[in-house]
Formats: C-alpha cells, structure tokens, sequence
C-alpha cells in the first residue's frame, strides 16, 4: 500500500510539474510569439501599404504608415528572437524573415520612394521596380507564414504534450487505485482469517467465563497477542474455580461459627436470665431478713458484676467517644436477643425520647426492659411482649404487659423498687387476667426535670 502511494504521489508529482513547464513555456513564450509574429506581418503590411500610396500620389504623409511599420518590424523581430531562443528551426525561420524584409526594403521600398521624390522612376523603369518589389514582397510573406506555422505547431505539440502527460498521471493513479483497492480487499481477508476471528472466539470466550461457565478450558490459540489474552482469562477462570472453592468451604466454617455463636448467645441469655433472677432473689431476701442484708447485698454485687461481664462478652461495648445509637434502636436490638424469635417484642413510642431521656435513665431503662423480658418470658410464652415507652410533662414511663402466668414477680418488684428509688421515680408490678390468660404488668414512671447529666 505505501509502495502504491508512493508510485502515485511520484507519478502525479513529476506530471504536475512537467505540465506546470509547458504551461510556463506556452503563456511565456509561444502565446507571445504568436501575437509577435501577428504583429510583425502587420507591420510589414503597414510598410509596403504606405510605400504604394505614396508611389500613386506622392503624398509625403502616405509614407508614415511606412515609417510606423518600420518600427513595429523591428521590436517585434527582437522579441520574436528572446522568445525563439530555445527553437533553433522558429530561429532559422525568424532569420529568413529577416533577411527578406531587409532585401524587400532595400531593393525596393527605399529606392522607389527616394525616385518618387526625385521624379527620377517613371514608366519602364517604375514597371519593373513594382513587379521586383512584389516578387520580393511575396518572398518576405512566404516567410512570414512559415514562421506563423512554425510557432502554431510548436504551441499545438506543447499542448497535447502536457494533456498526454496529464491523461498518463490520470492513469497510473487509476491503475494504483485499482491495485489498493484488491491489497486492501487480500489485506482485510488475511486479517479478518488471521486477527478477527480470534479475537470473536476469545470475546466469546470471555462471555462463557464471565456468564459463570468455569468448567471449559479457555482456547488459547491465535496471534500472539490474542494468545496473552486468552491465557490470562484462562488463569483467571482457574482463579475463580479455585477461589468458588475455597468459598464454599469458608461458608461451611462460617455456618458452623454462626450456630456455635447462636448457641452460646442463646445459653448466654438462660444464664443471664438466672443470674438476674438470682439477683432479684437476693435482693428480695436482704429486705426480709435484716438481720442478714449485707451478706445478700453482697452475694447481689458479686451477682451484678457477673452478669455486666457476661453482658459484655456476648454484646461487646462500643468505643467511649462514639455517639450512642438512638434509644428505640438499642431497645429493640436488645429486646430482639432474649426474646423468643416466634414472639417478638410489639414495641410503642410517644415523644423524642432520644434529647428528653438522660443516659443515666436510659440505661436503667434497657436493663429493666431486658431483664423484665428475658426473666418472665417463658417456654409457654405464645404472644409477643407489648412495651410502651413514651415521654410526656418531663416524665418517662415504661409499661410492659408479658401474656404468662402469675408467678415470681415480687422478686421482680423488690429490684425494680430499688432501681426506681435510685432515680425518684416509682414502679407498679400487678397480675391480672385479660381474656383467660394472666399477664404481667409493670408499670415504671422515672421523673426527668432537674437531671443534667446528658
């Protein structure tokens, strides 16, 4: 293709600069030549025209035609020979010319119009000055029609040299078009049956690994930069077996970790629950028998510290200087963790509990929540815990209704008497019976006016 571009540059070059000197040669030399040549059989016919004038009537201002001619003759003679230069026949014929004119004027024009004047040329002699001057005339236009011709052909052959030289350009970038265009119809054939058809094959190939098709080796065949790709996708498709292996095995583990997790929280949650239970036990007995309160606050304190480490291992405790999550959120997340999955907590909440509620309130509150939860709720347990929390007249109330039989909350109540007589508020614990099914109550009211510790 470069080789073709290259011949058809060259040839249109070299026609354009060899039609580029004729032309130069025929507007600078021939198209002149012919306007001299014109000029110059003009000026003679001027001459001999003034010359036989004045010989009929002897008028002296018949000659300035002659004398005009003259001068026309010979500046036109001397362009004529600049333009000639490079033509030695067009010389030649310039110089016959010459020649005739010259023999023309002095064996005839001059001396009849010097006898006209002198009255010296009459009858005979007039006669056979005239039919000279003719005969030497004729000879002079002879000539002059020689020369015309010469310069017609020179400028005819310029012509046709430079269409003939234009038409073989035309030509040989036809020719040179028609050869790139079948190199480059073989060109495309070689690469479509050499690069095109790998590249589809790999770009289907690509579509398979990437559609999940991992159990068929990737072809690696083509060119050698096709053959790079497709190793490549090739490694990457054993990659993704391998790593789809190992996944299914981390998910095994994974599985396996998540139920042994499930178990822990879940036995977790039944110590937690026993603890808090025995905690309440402890605290309902410091205040029936006084006599042994401080064994049983005690054993209680030891109770607490246990069940906060144990709290603290199954839930973990966020970073000091993090912003706690909103109180809902904790509550329910908690709540979510000792309840039954089948009898999920039916949460309520009235007023912006998250400016109005003091962290100190607040974490009283998710305490006696979860524990409440976590130690009446039971095996038997079928409807959910309905729980309503609001805020209203700078006053937070906990109500918490448990569908289960009456039993073991006054050890409930002796704690939570004691929880709310840390923050001046009070607690009401009740059983009652709502269509069959005996519930429990709680009821706990905590005062917010005056707390700044938010």
């Amino acid at each position: 293709m470069l080789v073709l571009l290259l011949i058809t540059v060259t040839a249109t070059v070299a026609a354009r600069l060899y039609v580029i000197s004729l032309d130069n040669r025929i507007l600078g030399a021939l198209r002149p030549a012919q306007a001299e040549i014109a000029e110059l059989t003009q000026g003679y016919i001027d001459m001999e025209t003034g010359e036989r004038g004045y010989l009929l009537t002897r008028e002296t201002q018949l000659l300035a035609p002659y004398d005009t001619g003259q001068s026309e003759v010979s500046s036109a003679n001397a362009r004529l020979a600049e333009e000639l230069a490079g033509d030695s026949v067009g010389t030649h014929l310039l110089t016959v010319v010459a020649d005739a004119g010259t023999s023309w004027r002095q064996q005839a024009a001059e001396p009849e119009i010097a006898g006209a004047r002198d009255d010296t040329l009459a009858g005979t002699a007039l006669v056979r000055s005239v039919v000279t001057g003719k005969q030497l005339f004729g000879t002079l236009r002879n000539g002059l029609t020689a020369l015309q011709n010469r310069i017609n052909q020179l400028t005819t052959t310029a012509v046709q040299s430079a269409n003939a030289i234009q038409s073989q350009a035309t030509l040989v970038s036809i020719i040179c078009a028609a050869l790139a265009l079948l190199v480059g119809g073989a060109t495309f054939v070689l690469v479509r049956r050499s690069l095109a058809d790998p590249i589809t094959r790999l770009l289907r190939e690509v579509r398979r690994v990437s559609d999940g098709q991992l159990d068929q080796p990737v072809d690696v065949t083509g060119p050698s930069e096709v053959e790079s790709i497709a190793l490549a996708v090739e490694g990457l498709r054993q990659r993704i077996r391998d790593q789809i292996a190992s996944a299914e095995t981390a998910a095994g583990q994974v599985a396996r970790l998540a139920e042994a997790d499930r178990i822990a929280h879940d036995i977790g949650n039944r110590v937690s629950n026993q603890l808090f239970g025995a905690s309440l036990a402890a605290q309902s007995a410091a205040g029936r028998h006084p006599r042994a309160r401080p064994a049983f606050i005690d054993i209680t304190r030891r109770i607490d510290t246990a069940l906060r480490e144990l709290r603290l291992a199954m839930y973990g405790q966020p970073p000091a200087t993090s912003r706690p999550a909103p109180l809902v959120a904790r509550l329910t997340e908690q709540l979510r963790r000792v309840a039954r999955p089948d009898a999920e907590p039916d949460v309520r909440v009235s007023g912006d509990l998250d400016r109005a509620v003091p962290d100190s309130v607040a974490a009283e509150l998710l305490a006696v929540a979860v524990d409440t939860i976590g130690s009446v709720v039971g095996p038997d347990t079928t409807d959910p815990p309905e729980i309503d929390l609001s805020v209203e007249n700078d006053t937070m109330r906990l109500h918490i209704v448990i569908a289960r039989p009456a039993n073991g909350h006054a050890g409930l109540l002796a704690g939570f008497v004691e929880r709310v007589a840390r923050l001046d508020g009070d607690v009401t614990v009740d059983n009652i019976a709502h269509e069959g099914t005996p519930r429990f109550v709680l009821d706990w009211r905590v005062p917010l006016t005056g707390r700044g510790d938010r």
